[in-house]
């Protein structure tokens, strides 16, 4: 019904949409079937995913699983049902996913490269990383410790993780302010 209500709200077909995907904590009270206690929030829970589009602010699917599931479990499976669908309806359109680093798994890169649609994840900073973003890191703290102004520089290079089945681009952005230090990856 989402997917059919997004569709139907272009008066024109779209050459490109950007979608984000996430989840949220939905605290359970009482006796609720499948609630679970999910140590990062520290409550039981459902975890509901909901996919928008970043162009409309609508919501596109919405789907609700256990407390303590994974972000991405079946989320390639929605995703590729949402892609299928709409490009039924535009065949010639550019698709983008946004994802944070709880979708930067194996099987969401393959599925998207599948789909041949431009995807985005934040990845967890592991230790060759943040090896390939010292001297950038390096860099910012130093340039901020010299001028007092916040730094925000990139780096880019191909990774592949070993439970990649291919290199992938890479960007670490790394951040040196009064705050202290900010290294993210996607």
């Amino acid at each position: 019904m989402f997917i059919d209500q997004f569709i139907a709200s272009f008066d024109a077909p779209p050459t490109r949409l950007t979608f984000d995907i996430d989840p949220f904590d939905d605290p359970t009270h009482g006796s609720q079937q499948l609630p679970f206690f999910h140590g990062y929030y520290g409550q039981y829970q459902y975890l509901p995913r909901v996919i928008t589009c970043a162009q409309t602010d609508q919501v596109v699917m919405v789907c609700l699983l256990f407390g303590t599931a994974h972000a991405a479990l079946g989320a390639d499976d929605d995703i590729a049902y949402l892609v299928n669908r709409l490009r039924r309806e535009w065949p010639d359109i550019d698709i983008e996913l946004r994802g944070d680093s709880g979708f930067g798994v194996p099987n969401m890169y393959e599925a998207c490269e599948q789909l041949q649609i431009f995807y985005t994840f934040g990845l967890g900073m592991n230790s060759v990383l943040k090896r390939n973003s010292r001297e950038l890191l390096q860099k910012a703290i130093e340039t901020f410790d010299r001028t007092g102004e916040k730094q925000r520089l990139f780096h880019e290079f191909w990774y592949q993780a070993g439970t990649w089945s291919t290199a992938r681009y890479v960007i670490v952005k790394c951040e040196a302010h009064a705050q202290g230090t900010n290294r993210r990856a996607i």
